[in-house]
């Protein structure tokens, strides 16, 4: 469950009390970035999203390889 979702939750629930303008949740939020960037953890890539971009570049690299090569005759210097 991601982080937002779990404190909407808890705020369903009444276990997460906020006040009406919303600084408290901005302050949670900024708590938690700054904790997850210092960890490291912030944007990280899961296995499967590693997996699934380097399978996209095998996909790329080989449809590169195999693209038609543009028709390199010269208009005009064909037979008559």
């Amino acid at each position: 469950m991601s982080w937002v979702a779990h404190k909407c939750s808890a705020w369903y629930e009444g276990t997460l009390l906020l006040d009406t303008n919303g600084n408290q949740l901005i302050k949670l939020a900024e708590g938690y970035y700054k904790d997850a960037v210092a960890t490291g953890e912030w944007m990280h890539l899961t296995n499967e999203e590693q997996k699934i971009i380097a399978l996209q570049m095998q996909i790329y690299n080989l449809t590169k390889k195999k693209a038609p090569k543009a028709d390199k005759r010269k208009e005009g210097k064909g037979k008559k």
